[in-house]
């Protein structure tokens, strides 16, 4: 590997775990089951507990749905540009709900299942297919004798971001929620888009 070769590497591995910093809020708060996603939907929203298990299973759902999209999609695109794609698609999404929010019924009504599984079904499916093409993009550029030591570092640096969002997110929870639960909720979706679209240009670089 020349010289400029390997610069441009280390660029590229420093920026992806920065990258990977930045975009883990948006990742934790579409994670299947995660406890932020259901004290919003069985706390201010008021929806039953068999509805919110329909929206923990969603990603299961997405990841079946995955399969069939993915050999479609890397037929036509790179598997970076998949990635970006969908990831914008992902976050807009978020945005879309976090927008959404005050403007839904809170008494577990119809209009309120139906628009938080729909949008939650949105935000899986994209998420399914950013895993599987960010993990094939990572391995078109990354050396396989480096990819472990760094994925590995990368993760756990990651997991360090993922404990300083949360306790961001339950100071912003405790400190807003008695006035005006949604609004929490709404900061906290609000934050992680907006980490996620930078998350998205140091991808672009």
């Amino acid at each position: 590997m020349s010289e400029r070769s390997e610069s441009v590497l280390r660029k590229n591995m420093r920026l992806s775990i920065v990258e990977g910093i930045v975009a883990m809020p948006l990742v934790f708060l579409t994670m299947p089951g995660n406890f932020l996603l259901a004290n919003l939907a069985t706390g201010p929203l008021n929806l039953s507990s068999s509805i919110y298990g329909i929206i923990a299973s969603l990603p299961a759902w997405s990841n079946v749905a995955q399969l069939f999209a993915m050999p479609f999609l890397t037929r036509f695109f790179p598997q970076k540009s998949v990635c970006l794609a969908f990831s914008y698609f992902h976050a807009a999404a978020w945005l879309i709900l976090g927008l959404a929010l005050p403007y839904l019924p809170q008494d577990g009504s119809w209009p309120t299942i139906a628009i938080m599984i729909g949008v939650l079904a949105v935000i899986s499916f994209g998420f399914s297919i950013i895993n599987i093409s960010w993990t094939s993009w990572i391995e078109e550029w990354l050396p396989k004798k480096s990819r472990g030591r760094y994925l590995g570092r990368r993760n756990r640096t990651m997991q360090i971001s993922t404990v300083v969002f949360l306790i961001v997110a339950g100071k912003t929870i405790s400190l807003i929620g008695d006035d005006n639960p949604l609004l929490g909720f709404q900061i906290i979706i609000f934050i992680g888009v907006f980490l996620r679209f930078f998350s998205l240009s140091l991808i672009h670089i």
